[in-house]
């Protein structure tokens, strides 16, 4: 039988993938109400036709949309015993998948580590995707790897992995935008003026690795100038200020047991009632009197959750 592999979904993920596997040679067959390009594609209400045609198939929706689509497929009366199907949310396990499972079908994930502003099968190529799930859908997920020289990495816990994601991609450009606001006060510059080193940074982390190429006062000592960072940082932004004192304790690495950094503790509030807190060095924790909640602290870093709180 022809292997044609489907592709539900004509997003910037579907068609990039969808057109780096027909590089490959390989036969693809898009699902999608709003498809109108060069490659075979059908509409949602052909989905038993879908289906019929299709060896595997790999839903590249919405996160919130994964749920339904496999919904809408598992419903079609079309045979799907044993056929591999993939989602590439990198957030949701193959439970996602769960109403297809139930049809005997197999199920997994395979979430290109990568962004995609814009359909590009070049941005898939060569990149790292993490996998999960059924036996048949991983052999799947690992034959679509090896045709596009991707590495695979197993997948344990789907929240801890897409968070590892989610802060090596939109932290690192949030962390760019800040930084830009903080140089736009403090100069006529932008964040455009910082690219250049966030670009040397990303090299260096690629060429050495992330432990050797972190750089700065933290690294070398020079706890004056820390101390000057952060207390222009309280008086500009008190939450940029706790986020660089939180940052530049990571960055210090620290051996001895870390204590809460007085900067910090003098923009620190409580949650609940945005009052004042008490230190108390010798609990390793935060008081608020007026809600009397005790916020304990772990390796010098406040948990300022409210759910997470002692009563007392």
């Amino acid at each position: 039988m022809k292997k044609i592999i489907g592709i539900v979904g004509a997003g910037n993920v579907g068609l990039s993938l969808a057109e780096a596997l027909a590089r490959k040679e390989l036969d693809v067959l898009i699902l999608s109400d709003h498809y109108l390009g060069p490659m075979p594609f059908v509409r949602r209400q052909e989905a038993r036709a879908f289906l019929e045609r299709c060896t595997a198939a790999i839903i590249c929706v919405k996160d919130r949309d994964i749920r339904e689509i496999a919904a809408l497929l598992a419903s079609a009366d079309a045979e799907i015993s044993r056929k591999p199907f993939l989602h590439t949310a990198g957030g949701l396990d193959s439970s996602a998948l769960s109403s297809l499972r139930d049809r005997g079908a197999s199920v997994g994930v395979m979430h290109p580590i990568q962004s995609f502003p814009m359909p590009d099968p070049k941005l898939i190529e060569g990149i790292y995707m993490g996998v999960s799930g059924d036996k048949e859908a991983v052999n799947l997920a690992e034959e679509i790897a090896r045709a596009l020289g991707c590495q695979i990495i197993k997948v344990k816990n789907h929240a801890l992995y897409h968070a590892a994601c989610v802060m090596s991609a939109g932290f690192i450009a949030t962390l760019l935008r800040l930084a830009g606001k903080v140089l736009s006060e403090a100069s006529d510059g932008s964040w455009r003026a910082l690219l250049p080193l966030a670009k040397g940074t990303l090299r260096n982390v690629e060429a050495m690795g992330p432990e050797k190429a972190t750089t700065g006062p933290q690294v070398r000592g020079d706890n004056e100038t820390v101390r000057a960072h952060a207390e222009a940082l309280r008086v500009f932004d008190p939450g940029l200020a706790m986020l660089y004192n939180l940052l530049s304790a990571e960055m210090t690495e620290k051996k001895e047991k870390k204590t809460l950094d007085p900067l910090l503790l003098e923009v620190l509030a409580c949650p609940k009632c945005k009052g004042e807190l008490e230190y108390r060095k010798d609990e390793d924790a935060l008081i608020c009197h007026g809600c009397r909640l005790r916020f304990r602290i772990e390796d010098g870093i406040p948990v300022m959750l409210i759910e997470e709180a002692e009563k007392f």
